[in-house]
């Protein structure tokens, strides 16, 4: 049992028994100390600094994280009270004197501003119609966090045209036009708009399939097969590249026209790490960079979609194991490689950023420049790294250079939440530039229009979960997020991009097509969107005005 126990031992030569004793003194501890914080979480106003304090359950030394990471022995150690003036995540353990190691205990500081608030636009999720079909888009979930009336304006941006009405609370009815056996996707645009005049926006689509009766009696495809990675291979590269088998469909002359990709680190895919669709690579795809973590177990399967949009069997699931990450001692989420001196300031709020929870700073990969990112009050930052060009493809639609590389980043939202992300540059960003983002399936992709640089170093991006700024394609919690920004100009003064990203293990072979890219929203603070004179011809326009009791 645990405590503490006197031992005496004395000295014998089988005959004779020394005269003297000598103590000793043993303590048995199994026990594993506990941390406590005072204050023990909250809601906070800014400008209100808070001091956090520690304490552990017994003599021991504590070491804590403010990026939402498990701490541990390599961790800050703990010297005295903790400053905070931003959302925080702090997670904390202690190690007692006799080694024992105590389970983390997370405490949550909510900053909460006073400023108005963004309106929240919601398009809902993409769906299917048949052609003469009528289809309400319903954006009746948008709201106002500050309770006032929305402004709602729906618009078409791409694909066939159709009849487009607004009917009330933030819905418009389609008259869905008809189109070819190939079908088509039709895309739209919800707009709010609240009595601050701040805005945001959300897109969706409506994939069109064709009235054909020669397809009533169309079979699905058949289940596919797996290729590769094999069933419980082991050291796969994190970015891994998926195989699949040929398509195969018992009707004579049916085309593959899309593949759903699922991967999960749980072997009933719930919840889902990565859902995405692709039209372009259908049998093979490149994982995005920041989605898979170092020495984990993924599972994945497939399903195909053939032209007349009958689906197949989800495939058998393969299982694998990923390689060792890049080395991250401090477990900051950026790799040794490409930390920053600990003293640097890149959002120069007089605060080293390795002192900071909230910003992650990482170094180019091709070039002198440092990158700090950092995330607005409902993310938290949990993995940032940089990248060449070199690390993809030169297909045709791939930019022939990038300023400073390419950038990932992985963050922790609310699930479907918005997130906005500082890139604060210690050299300047090309004021003319175009930003680029190379997405899963769908090639290099232009999204100047989603990004607004306020200065010469500092750029400002916004990317909702599950939308398409997120390389993972689902609302899951997680957004993985690529970028970068050429030299070359542009008609416009802001900046921004939108990619697929290396994890320097190679690239995926797809190039542009296949997919629709709608601007994400500009919401609050004068977020820039310009959508330009051709999806001005294409929009259909109706404005409404909505209570926010009714789009709540």
């Amino acid at each position: 049992p645990e405590g503490t126990y006197l031992i005496y031992a004395s000295i014998s030569d089988g005959e004779h028994r020394s005269g003297s004793y000598a103590p000793g003194r043993v303590t048995v501890d199994r026990s594993a100390p506990g941390v406590g914080a005072d204050p023990a979480s909250g809601l906070f106003t800014p400008p209100h600094t808070v001091q956090v304090e520690l304490d552990a359950t017994e003599p021991g030394r504590i070491f804590y994280t403010l990026n939402s990471r498990e701490p541990g022995p390599e961790s800050l150690p703990y010297q005295g009270p903790i400053s905070l003036n931003g959302t925080t995540v702090l997670k904390a353990l202690a190690v007692d004197r006799a080694g024992n190691r105590g389970e983390t205990s997370s405490f949550v500081y909510q900053f909460q501003s006073s400023a108005p608030q963004p309106p929240h636009a919601e398009a809902g999720a993409p769906r299917t119609a048949t052609e003469g079909s009528r289809v309400v888009l319903d954006g009746s979930t948008s709201f106002d966090p500050d309770g006032g009336d929305l402004e709602c304006s729906w618009s078409q941006v791409s694909g066939p045209q159709g009849e487009l009405n607004a009917t009330s609370e933030c819905r418009a009815k389609v008259l869905v036009p008809e189109v070819d056996q190939s079908g088509a996707v039709m895309s739209f645009v919800l707009k709010v708009r609240d009595e601050d005049n701040l805005q945001d926006r959300d897109s969706t689509r409506l994939r069109v399939k064709a009235k054909d009766d020669s397809a009533q009696g169309n079979s699905a495809p058949e289940k596919p097969e797996l290729i590769s990675p094999s069933n419980w291979q082991n050291n796969v590269l994190l970015r891994a590249e998926l195989k699949t088998g040929s398509f195969s469909d018992p009707d004579p002359g049916d085309e593959h026209s899309r593949t759903r990709w699922q991967v999960s680190r749980d072997p009933d895919f719930e919840p889902l790490l990565a859902d995405i669709e692709t039209e372009r690579d259908l049998t093979a795809l490149r994982l995005p960079a920041m989605l898979c973590l170092g020495r984990e177990t993924y599972h994945w399967r497939v399903r195909y979609v053939d032209e007349h949009g009958a689906v197949s069997p989800w495939s058998n699931k393969r299982t694998y194991s990923t390689k060792v990450a890049p080395r991250d001692k401090n477990g900051n989420g950026v790799p040794d490689g490409q930390e920053v001196n600990a003293t640097v300031d890149l959002d120069h709020n007089g605060v080293a950023d390795s002192e900071q929870g909230n910003i992650a700073a990482v170094a180019s990969a091709n070039g002198s420049a440092r990158f700090g990112l950092k995330p607005g009050e409902n993310a938290t930052m949990s993995g940032a790294r940089t990248h060449t060009l070199s690390a993809y493809p030169q297909t045709g639609d791939a930019p022939s250079d990038l300023a400073h590389g390419l950038i990932s980043v992985r963050l922790q939202v609310p699930t479907g939440a918005t997130a906005k992300l500082r890139l604060h540059s210690s050299e300047e960003l090309p004021s003319q530039g175009t930003w680029h983002k190379r997405v899963c399936g769908c090639g290099w992709m232009d999204f100047t229009d989603r990004v607004r640089q306020r200065s010469g170093k500092l750029a400002l991006l916004e990317i909702r979960d599950g939308g398409e700024g997120d390389a993972d394609g689902v609302a899951n919690g997680r957004i993985v997020d690529p970028f970068g920004v050429t030299e070359g100009a542009t008609d416009g003064e802001d900046s921004g991009s939108s990619r697929e990203d290396s994890d320097g293990d190679g690239g995926s072979s797809s190039s542009g097509g296949g997919c629709v890219f709608l601007p994400e929203s500009d919401a609050g603070s004068g977020w820039a969107l310009l959508l330009g004179p051709i999806l001005l011809g294409l929009a259909l326009r109706m404005v409404f005005r909505s209570r926010r009791s009714s789009c709540s």
